[in-house]
């Protein structure tokens, strides 16, 4: 039984949409026909449908001609896509439930707040867990919770995360950029970080400047 197939070719930068070829397969012998070969007549007829619908050729066959993008998904196709994208959406809606559940929201209510929280998170963690700008704090251009300039960070000056200052700073030491090459020194006992950190006692800053006098 002839049929009637569309067949897309690749798709150029000046076409507007994909060009197509029209393919007609399964044809009687006699109206089999491609470039004006076959029945003149026929042929005739068959490219004028392709030009009407704008396909740019026609090919007219006796044989099958089985073309991928136009197969049919098999019987029980429908239902297992549908199981799939449920299973999908039951798994995501529990990764939400999860994530509110961690923030301590309600998801049914509280989506700004849901949203702002998740900013602020993401925010945080490419500021390397410092938190500049904190409201009420007394200098907004320093961490809230290790003091580290923001200025130091932007110009990389200073790349610590905000963990590291604070461990540092049980040390006593007060690592700042010293010098022209903005290398890492204690302001009081002038001990280079990667010295001080180096060393697997990690003396403590008081116990550097007795040792300096």
């Amino acid at each position: 039984m002839t049929r009637l197939q569309i067949m897309e070719l690749p798709e150029g930068s000046r076409d507007e949409r994909a060009p197509f070829v029209l393919v007609v397969d399964q044809c009687p012998d006699r109206w089999e026909s491609r470039a004006g070969s076959g029945d003149q007549l026929t042929s005739h007829r068959w490219r004028e449908a392709a030009q009407k619908i704008g396909a740019v050729d026609v090919i007219v066959t006796a044989e099958t001609v089985e073309i991928p993008a136009n197969e049919l998904l098999p019987v029980g196709a429908f239902e297992l896509v549908g199981d799939q994208a449920a299973r999908a959406a039951n798994a995501e809606d529990e990764r939400m439930r999860e994530i509110t559940d961690a923030l301590g929201f309600d998801r049914l209510q509280n989506w700004d707040e849901i949203v702002s929280a998740i900013r602020t998170q993401r925010q945080v963690t490419a500021d390397g867990e410092h938190m500049f700008g904190e409201p009420g704090y007394l200098d907004p251009q320093r961490c809230a919770r290790c003091g580290l300039g923001r200025d130091s960070w932007m110009r990389q000056r200073d790349t610590r995360t905000c963990s590291t200052v604070r461990a540092d700073a049980e040390s006593g030491h007060e690592f700042r950029p010293i010098g022209a090459h903005d290398e890492l020194a204690c302001l009081r006992c002038r001990m280079p970080r990667i010295e001080w950190a180096a060393r697997r006692d990690t003396p403590q800053c008081d116990v550097v400047r007795q040792g300096g006098e």
